[in-house]
């Protein structure tokens, strides 16, 4: 009898040391979002080609930098978009003195609208695209598209309405053009950066609206399918999925003795992953809901079961220090948000928009540069405030 005691412990404790080394399957949610990754868009392919040189089809030179699967390896043609935002004339409409200058300079200004003329074109063709979806693949090796290009482009069409070289009344259908291509599947870094062009323009048009160039446009605050962040948390979950599926069993090949122990021994991938899935779903959920609705106390995933703490320390130690926090970025909406509700306000509308942090009507405050709803302590571009327009003494 104690011999069979025996032999029976010496054969369970391999076979339960066996039972929790394994992995368990992906939940159907991480299946889902992985596999939800969009596969084609011509938009993209001529974000990635906005660098071409003028003489080649820039769509057509991005088009086959991606087939190429190059941007896991090298930055998309076209160098940096430095030097050219640093122009003093691409400025950002925080106050009116960048208008003036501009309108002040208009030999300058026709000057540089002609050396880069084609990038400007290349960013008003993206805008008549109706299919942009994010391609970057979700790996830390890829590079990006060249956003900053983008933004340059789109500080050079700013820069033809305010100089007077487009109509003003142009600006409206632009901003449209932009509000449609939020609402496309992006990246966190893709939406905000049209985040950031929209903010530069609401911006632009209000100081013009004031200085009588063009008519108010009184724009619809923004809707659920602008607001919505799913795609954008969607695509950093399968970075993050990747790292823990991937990335680290791959450069597990290039440590130490020890640390590839400590990976095999305390890291379950897909047990990790599956512990990611309940703070993505609580940001797309949080983005969906007014400000003053969302949880003020920070998310806290629930603590790991006894199986993953055994099996999967490195995974839930990794899990506790990576956890994103992703409502300042929820929160550049609220401020666009808010800016499209203030030309309302500028109007003298009867019944404008309210503000978004209150439950009440609460008017925004004026002061002597600008026009803004009070809000949580913000800064710089992401205040909640249109600048006021004042003609030159």
């Amino acid at each position: 009898m104690k011999k069979a005691f025996w032999i029976a412990v010496i054969v369970a404790i391999p076979a339960l040391l066996i039972i929790g080394l394994q992995d368990e399957p992906l939940n159907a949610r991480a299946k889902a979002w992985l596999a939800d990754a969009p596969t084609e868009s011509r938009a993209y392919d001529c974000l990635l080609g906005l660098g071409a040189t003028p003489d080649q089809d820039g769509c057509a030179v991005g088009a086959a930098f991606r087939r190429s699967n190059r941007l896991l390896e090298t930055d998309p043609p076209g160098g940096s978009a430095a030097p050219l935002m640093d122009q003093p004339l691409l400025c950002r409409y925080r106050e009116a003195g960048c208008l003036r200058r501009q309108q002040a300079s208009p030999a300058e200004s026709r000057a540089l609208l002609s050396r880069h003329a084609v990038l400007r074109q290349r960013y008003l063709h993206i805008l008549s695209l109706d299919d942009f979806a994010e391609l970057t693949p979700a790996t830390l090796e890829a590079r990006f598209p060249p956003h900053s290009l983008l933004m340059a482009g789109a500080r050079l069409q700013s820069l033809a309405v305010a100089s007077g070289a487009e109509d003003a009344d142009t600006l409206p259908g632009e901003i449209g053009r932009l509000r449609d291509l939020l609402a496309r599947p992006h990246n966190l870094i893709s939406k905000m950066t049209v985040v950031a062009m929209l903010e530069e323009k609401s911006r632009l048009a209000a100081l013009l609206v004031q200085s009588g160039r063009m008519p108010n446009p009184l724009p619809a605050p923004l809707g659920q399918d602008e607001r919505n962040m799913d795609e954008a948390f969607k695509a950093e979950f399968r970075l993050m999925a990747n790292l823990f599926l991937r990335q680290l069993q791959r450069d597990n090949e290039s440590v130490g003795l020890y640390e590839r122990l400590w990976l095999s021994a305390g890291l379950r991938p897909r047990m990790t992953v599956n512990r990611l899935t309940p703070l993505y779903r609580h940001y797309m959920t949080q983005a969906t809901l007014p400000p003053e609705a969302r949880s003020s106390t920070p998310f806290s995933l629930p603590a790991p079961g006894i199986r993953s703490r055994l099996t999967n320390p490195v995974g839930n130690r990794l899990v506790a220090i990576q956890g994103p926090d992703f409502m300042p970025y929820i929160a550049r909406l609220d401020v666009l948000d808010a800016r499209l509700r203030l030309f309302h306000w500028l109007a003298g509308a009867s019944n404008p928009p309210a503000n978004p942090w209150r439950s009440r009507a609460a008017p925004p405050r004026r002061a002597a540069t600008e026009l803004c709803f009070d809000a949580p302590p913000t800064d710089g571009d992401r205040r909640p405030c249109l600048p006021f327009y004042k003609p030159a003494d």
